[in-house]
């Protein structure tokens, strides 16, 4: 079974109260997953057990509290799989900086691309957008958009897959 791996700590709380219902993930060409998929989605896939606490692989020491694990208490391990779930929707859209759009500030935006269900090739309304923010676990458009612009560079515009689960 093929595996959907995290690990970006800001996340975590989301995958754990399962807010997260999605994954955006840049385009390669082709979707890595279908609609109809089962994938498993992991903590640090080749970890077995992690602290919770400090986010690394137990080892008997917790690197939050500096101090060796001596109950679960200090260092609360959790399985680091969160379950098995099935693709329900896949969709491609394009992220970037827009310079002077409108004769206004650059600002970060989304457009729909080929087979995005909203609007394709046009900047998806701010309901829209916000939807896919709060699927994809973060609290802010700000904190969203830097996050994606910090790991990808989004000052040329680039294509993503949008992968959502059950």
């Amino acid at each position: 079974m093929r595996a959907i791996s995290f690990n970006v700590e800001e996340l975590l709380d989301a995958l754990l109260t399962r807010k997260k219902t999605q994954i955006i993930r840049l385009s390669k060409g082709r979707p890595v997953y279908y609609v109809g998929d089962r994938v498993k989605l992991v903590w640090k896939q080749k970890a077995k057990n992690v602290c919770k606490n400090c986010l690394e692989f137990k080892t008997g020491y917790c690197k939050l509290f500096k101090t060796r694990v001596i109950d679960e208490f200090r260092c609360q391990a959790f399985n680091n799989t969160f379950g098995i779930v099935e693709i329900t929707e896949v969709f491609k859209i394009e992220m970037g900086i827009y310079p002077k759009l409108y004769n206004r500030y650059s600002f970060y935006a989304m457009k729909g691309k080929d087979d995005c269900p909203y609007l394709s090739d046009i900047f998806l309304p701010g309901i829209y957008e916000s939807e896919i923010i709060n699927n994809e676990g973060f609290a802010s458009r700000q904190e969203f958009y830097e996050w994606f612009d910090a790991k990808y560079d989004l000052k040329i515009p680039k294509d993503f897959y949008v992968y959502r689960w059950k």
